[in-house]
Parts: C-alpha cells; structure tokens; sequence
C-alpha cells in the first residue's frame, strides 16, 4: 500500500471515528461525560461491560452468579462480549473506567467498519471522494442508528466488510489465508451474527459466480471452503460453549409453519421496512407510523436507509445495470425481506422475526451509490422515486387511526398498559408527529443536497460543497434520531447515572443472598455492577434452566426478562431474596413510586434513591424440604382445585413440597415422603410464613461460592433431599461427604442433592460445557491456520513475487 493510499484511510478512519465522537458527545455533555443511552444501552451494555470486565480481572470465567439465577459466563456473554477483541481491549482498565470507555471504543469500532467499506469499495475500482461517501453511508446507516441502542452490534459491522473484501481477494487473486483469519474473528465475536453472514456469503457467492464476478472452479471453491471451515474451528473455544446453550433454548427451536411461511403475522412489519428505506428509521422502541403489535418487532433492527443519498443512487445504479452481480443481490435481498421463510433463513429458520442482516445488503447499496456518484449516473430516476415516497408518506401520516382517549403505563412492556375507551383520531397514523416532521425536514433538505448535486455534478467546485453538506447533514441526522431515541425512552438520567457511578447498597455481608428490584423503574442489571446476586435479570442468553422454572412459576415465557413483584413474593423464599430495593422519585419528597407492600419484608433503610426492604422470612441457600409432588400430580391438583391466581398457588405449594419427576420421586423414596392431597389446601400469606419457618430450621450454615461452584455445610436431623435455587445445568458436578453424588432436578430446573443424617459437607464444582473441546479445536485449528498462511505467503513470494 502507497504512503498516499495509507492517508487516504487514515482520513477515512479519522472523518467517521471524529463525527461519530461528536454525535455521542451531545449526550455525553449532559451525564457528565457518561453516555447513557436509554432502553438496552442502560439497561444491558454497561452493566454487561462493568460485570464482564470484573469477571475478566478476577479470573473468575465460569459459574457466573450475579446474572439471573446464574449461568455460564462465556457461553451467555459470547452473544453480547466475551469473544469480541474490542471487549478483551477494554476489559483490563478499571471497572468504572470501561464504561466511560464505551462510547470511544463505539466510534473506534465505527471508525474500523467505515475504514473497511472504504476499501471494500475502492476495491471495486471507485474514486476515493466517492468510496468516501459510500463508508460514510454505511457507518451511520439506518441500521447503525438503530444498533446504538445494543452497542455489540458495532462489533460485527465494523468486521463485515473486511470479510468480504477477504473473500473477494481469495477468490479472484489468490490471497490466501486473510479469508480464514476474518472468519475466524467473525465467528468468535458473535454467533449469531457469524451465521448470518454464512448465510449471505452464500448468496454473495452464488450470485457472483452465475453473474462472472467470481470465476468459478472447483479448486476455488474447495480453498474458501477449506478457509471457512479453518477459520470456524479455529472460534470453537467460544463456538462449542455457546452451542450447548443454545441447542436447548425455546426461542432457538420455535419454527415457521403453514401461512405465516409467505406471510408476517405483524402486518406492520413490509410497511416498516419500506418506510426503512426512505427516512431516518424510528427511535427504538417507538415507531412514527407502523406501531406493531408486537413489541419485540419494534426492535427488529429492520431499516435500510442510508444517509442523506438514500435510494436515490442505488436506484440509479440498478437501473443502469440492471444484470450486474451489485444488483442482484440487492434486489434478491429485499425479495428475502419481505418474505418471512426467506428472511428466518438468517436465523435459521427461527419463528422469532428478526432483521438482524440487513447491514450486509446495506453495505451493497453502499457501493452501488458510490459507483453511482463515482460514474456521475443521473440520479434523477432515483430523486423522482425518493420524491414520491416522501408523498406517499406524508398522505398516511394523516390517515385516520383508532386512539385511546385515556392511557396509564405502568411498565415497559405492552401487558403492563391499561387502556380505556378507544376513539377515532384524525392523522392518528402519526404517532410522534414531533419526530416525525423533524425526520421529514431532514429528508427534504437531504433530497435538496442530492437534487442540486446531480444538477451540478459536472461543476467540481458544487460536488466538492455538496459532499461537504452530506457529511454535516450525516452528523445532524444521526445526533436528532440519538436526541429522539432518548427522549422517546422516558427515564431518570439523574438516578440512572447514580445507581451506575456512585451507589453502593450498605447492607449486611453475612452468607450469601439475592437481592431483587421491586419496580419497572430501576434496572434488574445495577445488581451487577453492585456485586450482589439478583434474582431478576434483563438478558437474553442466560441458563435454559432458569428460564424453566421462571416458566413454571410465572405461567409465561421469560422472554429476556426475569420480573417478580410483589404478588412473587413466595418466590422471594425460593430463591433466597433477602433484600428488596425499591426506586423514589426525584421530587422534593423523594417518596416511593410505588409504594411497597410486599409480604414478608419490612422497610430497612433509605438510602440514596431507593428504599431497602428486607425479607423477614429470608431462607439462606440451601435448604431442606419434608415433602415432595410431581410436577403433573401438582399441575393437576392446581387445575383442579384452585380457580384464581393458579400461579401465585403454585409458588405457595412449592414453599411446601419440592417439585421432582416421577421418576426422581420413585429413585429417592427413602428420602423424602410424596405430600398428602390435604397438605396443599388453603394456602395463604399465612401458611407462607410459617412454611419459610420450617424450611429454615434446617437449611445450610454456610454456603462459600465462586465462578468453580460451591461449598455448603448442613446438619440435619434425618436423611433428606437439600435444595439449592441453582440452576441444574450441565457442567455442574456434585460431591456430598467426599463422594460423588447425582445432582437431582428440582422445581422445574433448579438444584438438589441427597444428604444423609448428621453433619453433611457439599461440594458442587462447575466447568463450561464444551470448553475444553473447544480449546483444543482451536488451538489446532490455530496452529493449521497460521502454517496454511505462512507456506503461502512463501508460496506467492516465489511465484508472484512481493507486491
């Protein structure tokens, strides 16, 4: 590479990480220095980053306890971090340091992405000016804006066009070895990602070869082959872990049936899309016309906007060449958007609709406008369709919609909303009418930018300032949807930013406990960066086994998010809460929000922004039960006698009785009795109480943890059955008294182990599933990787000389 090519993407690298810089610095400013943006951002990416990096600092990458009920660190992070470079570079600085970090190392990672469409572009024989749009466009597209709110994301876009430029240059000049390496680093830094870009690296591929970009031959195919599968293997000490997670999990396994193939059950779903392709996309999780009924839907990810140019040069482009290999998959991939069997192909097949992929077909179009912008294509067929959509929008902004004339929301999520009477509202399609005419103001000026450009596109002197506007008009479109995204996501920056830099809860430090948030207000995810165990969590990846028995006890998927309130309050004693922290307002009162009256537990302290309840029937970890039932013998006499509150019963009832299999039960008869029929009647608060007495009279003295498992003490007076709210995963092994011991499934997912009368001493040790496997694959892999790569260097040294 000439000294002149190098600056070329030293400037490239510095315009998009600089511009990118400014944007977050507008939110910046108002958190002192923190940048807090709302929803997933708040809730999930700094607490993530502050845990993990306290994890990695301490060696403790194993058991983790302090992400819902627990889980296996590497396996449930590989989605969000623990396999990325850009985590591993940040996690030695001090914890509180990292999320100061986090929106530098954003626009670093935004800065590498652009820096690599720049000369993905180029390598397609595009003037830089032009290549230089194009990396901008693809660095603040609609899919970038969107993923502020998940930050992990950026991991991979900024990974992507390197990994096709690899695959370009093993292909059609033989460079060897590069392909491997950016697979590998793909695969290791998300899975579910890594599939994805398998998936259209095969329509990538496919296409070139029948289109003549990519000529084919078998040995060709067989050395990308060979460099996929190298390359993969060589992430298996990540790849192996996370797929026995995953290979369980209900979300994973849900697939597509019958009409919903051809057919979204969400009719706002091809609307969204389209509207993608013309605006800035909506502020997650709201939307400016297209609300869906789904909520999960309104953080699909699903816009293909680009900046400023958006569909003006790639239709441009497509129109010019219409057979080219560019055209094709860009057409063939919006055929897979609108599609639901084609669009689950990314996901593999999953039912759960995602939009995950769309910043691959976006870096196409890209490349398309900057090969428009590059040839000086007449844009005007594309300003004609740009102009006629905004039209079209703006007539549904004013279609009538039916409205609620009264609307209290008393959670995040759509079941915590009541609503009244509903009425017909004129220009009801517009929801946000605020961002929405701020949204339509920059696209117009935006379309003027293009409209002028192509009218002058001969004059040097107007194509110089109208890149220069596109670039300013870049920053001001992504800084008003960050502004909109937080403003559309009500919440107290004030408590947030203290909750997450300065409070630390002063509570007992005896023995071990959960701690667990009482309202929607707070995050579940503080606890981490507290240190305390927490029995709710906001995560997407954690332990099957948890979600099991947060089904079993709630009646409804877990669906990323465990939440126990104050009807939960058995659950409390189950999963030894012993500490409720329940948020105040910010008013000169400083009152709860809600205030709290939750069985059991009595107020504490107020410290800072919360009030600290405790659980006067708290129950340490690991305790002993006289009776057992069935899960179906209980799942009947539930149905068949209790006609309210089925769930909140059932709770009661596994107070009582430990829940088993029949065939555990059958196995430990001489452990523990099967409960009477009578036993389970008229369960109460009452009966609650005097339940989490019984249970504590025998219950361990002592239970020492770390990220390898545990060591508890019970002294019993008869032989029984201890129960830990650990989650009954593979990896765990248990000893009792020296001898191994079968660990026994318990209230849906949960542990237990049998002990004998007297003085037991238990010791269950943890290792990652897959782990070691996994780093044997890879370190061969490694090993065959870099020998691949050095005899082929040596290879094209003798045969085509440096270059």
């Amino acid at each position: 590479m000439t000294a002149g090519k190098k600056s070329e993407y030293f400037k490239v690298f510095m315009l998009v990480f600089v511009s990118m810089m400014v944007i977050l610095s507008t939110q910046m400013c108002m958190n002192k220095g923190l940048f807090m943006y709302p929803s997933d951002y708040v809730h999930q990416q700094i607490p993530f980053y502050y845990h993990a990096a306290d994890i990695v600092k301490k060696s403790e990458i194993g058991w983790d306890w302090y992400t819902d009920l627990g889980t296996d660190f590497i396996s449930s992070y590989s989605y969000y971090l623990s396999g990325s470079i850009f985590f591993w570079i940040m996690a030695f600085f001090p914890n509180i340091v990292v999320i100061y970090l986090m929106p530098v190392m954003i626009a670093l990672k935004t800065a590498i992405g652009g820096t690599g469409a720049f000369a993905y572009i180029v390598s397609y024989k595009t003037g830089s000016r032009a290549a230089c749009m194009g990396a901008v466009m693809y660095s603040f597209s609609g899919f970038q804006l969107i993923s502020l709110v998940y930050n992990s994301f950026y991991d991979i876009t900024a990974l992507f066009p390197f990994f096709l430029l690899s695959l370009d240059l093993l292909v059609k000049e033989n460079k060897r070895g590069v392909f491997a390496v950016c697979t590998a680093l793909t695969a290791i830094t998300n899975y579910f990602f890594f599939i994805e870009i398998a998936v259209f690296s095969v329509i990538y591929y496919s296409v070139k070869c029948i289109s003549g970009d990519f000529r084919y031959s078998l040995k060709s195919f067989l050395t990308v082959i060979f460099e996929a599968v190298i390359g993969t293997c060589t992430a298996s000490v990540i790849l192996i872990p996370s797929l026995f997670l995953i290979e369980s999990a209900d979300r994973v396994s849900d697939m597509l049936y019958g009409v919903n193939l051809i057919s979204y059950n969400d009719n706002t779903i091809i609307p969204r899309i389209l509207q993608g392709l013309f605006i800035m996309p909506d502020p997650c999780p709201e939307a400016m016309l297209f609300k869906s009924t789904d909520n999960t839907h309104n953080w699909a990810s699903n816009s293909l906007y680009l900046p400023v140019f958006s569909v003006t040069g790639v239709a441009a482009y497509i129109k010019k060449n219409r057979n080219s290999w560019i055209s094709r998959i860009i057409v063939l991939s919006f055929i897979f958007t609108l599609v639901p069997v084609l669009n689950s192909a990314f996901s593999l097949f999953n039912s759960s609709y995602y939009a995950r992929w769309f910043f691959m077909p976006v870096l196409l179009m890209c490349l398309a406008t900057s090969k428009a912008l590059d040839e000086k294509y007449n844009l005007s067929y594309g300003i004609k369709i740009q102009t006629i959509a905004l039209c079209v929008i703006t007539v549904i902004s004013f279609m009538p919609d039916m409205k609620p004339l009264d609307i209290r929301k008393v959670g995040s999520f759509p079941e915590d909303e009541n609503t009244t009477e509903m009425a017909i509202q004129i220009a009801g399609m517009n929801r946000i009418p605020m961002v929405f005419w701020q949204c339509m103001a920059l696209t117009v000026v935006s379309l003027l930018v293009v409209f002028i450009y192509n009218r002058e596109k001969d004059n040097e002197k107007t194509v110089k300032q109208s890149f220069s506007a596109v670039i300013l008009l870049t920053v001001i479109i992504s800084a008003v949807y960050l502004y909109n995204g937080e403003q559309q996501n009500g919440y107290d920056k004030e408590k947030y930013y203290y909750s997450i830099t300065e409070f630390k809860p002063d509570i007992d430090e005896e023995n071990a406990y959960r701690i667990s948030h009482a309202n929607n207000y707070s995050s579940d995810n503080f606890s981490m960066i507290w240190g305390y165990m927490n029995a709710g969590c906001y995560h997407s990846t954690e332990s099957n086994e948890s979600d099991d028995f947060y089904q079993a006890v709630q009646g409804r998927p877990r669906l990323m998010k465990s939440e126990y309130r104050e009807k939960d309050y058995p659950a409390y004693g189950l999963l030894s809460v012993k500490y409720l922290f329940n948020l105040s307002t910010n008013d000169e009162l400083n009152v709860e929000i809600l205030r709290l009256n939750t069985p059991g537990f009595s107020l504490y302290d107020k410290q800072g922004c919360y009030y600290i309840y405790k659980n006067d029937y708290f129950i340490p970890f690991g305790f002993m039960y006289d009776y057992c039932i069935s899960e179906e013998k209980l799942d009947e006499y539930i149905e068949k006698n209790i006609n309210d509150d089925k769930y909140q019963y059932k709770k009661l009832a596994m107070m009582r009785a430990l829940v088993l299999s029949k065939e555990d039960i059958l196995k430990y008869a001489e452990y523990i009795d099967t409960i009477p029929d009578e036993m389970l009647d008229n369960l109460d608060e009452n009966t609650y109480y005097s339940d989490c007495n019984d249970r504590n009279s025998e219950c361990c003295s002592s239970f020492i943890y770390n990220s390898d498992g545990f060591r508890a003490e019970i002294t019993t007076n008869k032989s029984g059955l201890v129960y830990f709210s650990v989650p009954c995963s593979a990896g765990w092994s248990a000893v009792v008294n020296g001898k191994e011991t079968e660990i026994i499934k318990a209230h849906y997912g949960l542990s237990a182990v049998a002990a004998e009368s007297g003085y037991n001493e238990i010791e269950f040790k943890y290792e990652t599933p897959g782990l070691r496997p996994g780093i044997i694959i890879s370190m061969i892999s490694l090993l065959v990787m870099m020998t691949y790569s050095l005899v082929m260097v040596k290879y094209n040294e003798k045969n085509f000389g440096r270059k």
